[in-house]
């Protein structure tokens, strides 16, 4: 029978084939004069460098300024002047930040979900579309791009949005930089960073120490990160990198969810079962890294990266059976790709191989004690990913074509057997097309439409955390998205804006659930399909040294034809993201002085897919200062500020559809720190 949810694929699927067959004489065509765009910011996340004037995309970008004087304790600092974009959890380090881009994502139990991260053009997520930045020094970023429509025509599975971090690539001179911060909560921050610049190669070193008690009780963290980065120059046309980078937090407690008496009655309070049996987790990483790129002939260039992360987790759950989780994860991948420029063509055809092993088991926990074993096995997610990406530039016409064919092997080993069942090897394939276009009025205003599709499929602790406890893997279905959006922007030398509509069907959403005997345990299901509608603005001006950005999102997520447990849920709005969002962030440098006023609304937001319990919105504000005192090659920078200055009673996190009621986790009222930063060279 006719599939009609599929038929734009379908048919963008023959578009694309039929016109990456044409690049080759395409890109014969004789050069046109190319617009002049006042924006020179080139935008590498969509894996074909563009002007972003000139990409008919929904991409938006941060480049951190004076980042040392942050507190850099999450990714949120970072993004929530980008529109479409809504971050949770920023003070729970046991269930890692929860990022949503248009709705995907929202509904993580614990990570970054469904979206993917890229790190230095390398894939952070592992193949099963589960994400952590613990690991990444948030000091190290130098730009921030984020690909808000489903881009799985890019990156495969888990793309219902990109965020694409650079991170510092070069240096120019010899540096040392000393960083001590400290504040609020027992918020203690310590970095030494480094760099030795040669005629072609630089060495670069990033360490830093966090501490932090936290506002809330049993919400302690202790961690620790470091790096190494060697870039080395063999000519102007190839270079190497190398990184290696590690990661150990022995520490990071859950104070758990509160129902909203426990919340009202004490706000700082853990719940009492998350005390009960020490949860919270522990966590070692290793990564190593290398990523060559050479330029073939005059107008072809080709990369290749290798890497190897190595992931122990140790958690503990706040209940008895299968409450403690030992994880040991092997991810590795190696990928290529080349590009050629000719005439009015950019042609991009690559591949991704990824592989990742867990190795779960699940042990009693006896009051934070390990007991005995009750679930052992492995668990292996293997990807292969061809791609081919195609811009063309026709006078004042852009088009973007992307076809990207994934094959994605899950299996699963009883350990204590020693027995693969068949039954448990899934074969999942996918073909993802995407279609931009874009028409530019003159040298400053571009109109674009874009198409584009996503598929996310169950991660392996989704598939493995089953109900009746055993081994296997649940029934779980991937999730597809057809993604639509038209915009505008204009970019001028002062000024700019970015106006995005968009429309997002999905089919087969994976959401969380909990069951009364395993009360802080998710589980998930596939449910019928969503229909998500929104709009995205944000507009820059500045003059002399004041800077001023804000953006709107307004969403309009809603179930349809989805019944759960006999409940008709059809109509209403997804729950966890907020119906309205606004930030405002102005800036201000005058010589060696520079101030920073940030403030955010969030708006109301569902904590059930019955929509029974609604959560007020809230607006934060934020402050910080700074000021650089200068003593020929060392520099001192005191620096300042001030969270929630409107001391806004509202909640870090909500756990969707939690047992009794237990949505709320409440965040910090107004709270101070400071530091120092010293910096030779």
């Amino acid at each position: 029978m006719l599939n009609f949810y599929a038929l734009p694929r379908y048919f963008l699927t023959i578009s694309c084939l039929l016109f990456i067959a044409q690049s080759t004489s395409i890109a014969q065509v004789s050069d046109t004069t190319k617009l002049q765009v006042l924006d020179t910011l080139v935008i590498t996340s969509t894996r074909l460098s563009t002007n972003f004037t000139e990409l008919p995309i929904a991409v938006g970008v941060q480049i951190p300024v004076s980042v040392e004087t942050t507190q850099q304790l999450s990714l949120k600092e970072q993004l929530m002047t980008i529109p479409g974009v809504y971050a949770q959890n920023a003070y729970n380090y046991a269930q890692d930040l929860r990022i949503s881009i248009r709705g995907f994502g929202s509904r993580s139990s614990f990570g970054i979900n469904g979206i993917k991260i890229i790190v230095d053009g390398v894939p952070e997520t592992t193949p099963d579309g589960q994400g952590q930045l613990d690991n990444l020094n948030l000091g190290q970023i130098a730009k921030l791009e984020v690909i808000k429509s489903s881009s799985s025509a890019i990156y495969g599975n888990a793309s219902g949005g990109v965020i694409d971090i650079s991170t510092t690539q070069t240096i120019d001179k010899n540096f040392l930089e000393l960083n001590t911060g400290f504040g609020s909560f027992g918020y203690g921050s310590y970095s030494l960073n480094g760099g030795v610049a040669g005629a072609n190669t630089d060495v670069m070193a990033f360490f830093r120490y966090l501490e932090y008690a936290g506002y809330r009780d049993h919400s302690a963290l202790s961690q620790f990160n470091g790096s190494i980065k060697i870039n080395h120059k063999f000519s102007e046309k190839a270079s190497i990198s190398f990184l290696a980078e590690m990661m150990d937090s022995p520490e990071a407690r859950d104070p758990g969810g509160l129902n909203l008496d426990e919340a009202t009655a004490d706000f700082s309070a853990a719940r009492q079962a998350n005390v009960d049996y020490n949860a919270g987790e522990a966590v070692r990483q290793f990564k190593g890294r290398v990523k060559f790129t050479t330029d073939v002939r005059e107008n072809g260039e080709f990369s290749s990266y290798f890497f190897y992360n190595r992931r122990e987790f140790d958690g503990r759950l706040p209940f008895t059976f299968g409450g403690i989780v030992d994880l040991d994860r092997n991810y590795f991948g190696q990928g290529s790709h080349y590009d050629t420029r000719t005439g009015v063509n950019k042609f991009k055809i690559g591949y991704d191989l990824l592989f990742q092993n867990d190795d779960r088991q699940r042990y009693e926990n006896l009051q934070g004690e390990q007991g005995n074993l009750t679930f052992n096995q492995e668990e292996v997610f293997n990807n292969m990913g061809i791609y081919a990406l195609d811009q063309l530039t026709l006078e004042r016409f852009r088009i973007n074509l992307g076809l990207r064919f994934d094959l994605n092997t899950i299996k699963a080993k009883d350990l204590n057997t020693q027995v693969t069942d068949n039954s448990q090897t899934i074969t999942l394939r996918n073909l993802s097309p995407s279609l931009g276009l874009g028409y530019l009025f003159d040298k400053n205003v571009l109109l674009y439409a874009n198409y584009s599709t996503g598929f996310k499929t169950p991660t392996l602790n989704q598939l493995s955390n089953r109900p009746d406890g055993l081994e296997g893997f649940n029934d779980l279905r991937p999730q597809l998205a057809n993604n639509v959006e038209v915009g505008a922007k204009y970019s001028g030398s002062s000024f700019q804006t970015d106006i995005t509509g968009f429309y997002v069907g999905t089919k087969d959403d994976l959401i969380p659930y909990e069951l009364s005997q395993f009360p802080g345990r998710t589980f998930f299901r596939n449910v019928g399909r969503t229909e998500r509608i929104g709009l995205e603005a944000s507009v820059g001006y500045s003059i002399g040294g004041f800077t001023m950005v804000g953006s709107y999102t307004y969403s309009n997520f809603t179930y349809k034809d989805v019944i759960i447990d006999e409940d008709d849920i059809s109509g209403n709005y997804l729950p966890g993201i907020p119906r309205q969002l606004a930030n405002l962030n102005l800036k201000y440098a005058l010589k060696d002085f520079e101030a920073d006023f940030n403030i955010n609304y969030a708006g109301d937001l569902f904590a059930d897919d019955l929509n029974n319990t609604a959560v007020d919105g809230y607006v934060f504000g934020s402050l910080r200062a700074n000021y650089t005192l200068r003593f020929k090659k060392v520099s001192l920078k005191p620096y300042v500020g001030v969270n929630n200055i409107f001391n806004a009673r509202y909640y870090d996190n909500i756990r969707i559809n939690a047992f009794g009621g237990r949505y709320y986790e409440p965040a910090p009222p107004t709270n101070f720190y400071g530091g120092l930063s010293l910096k030779i060279g």
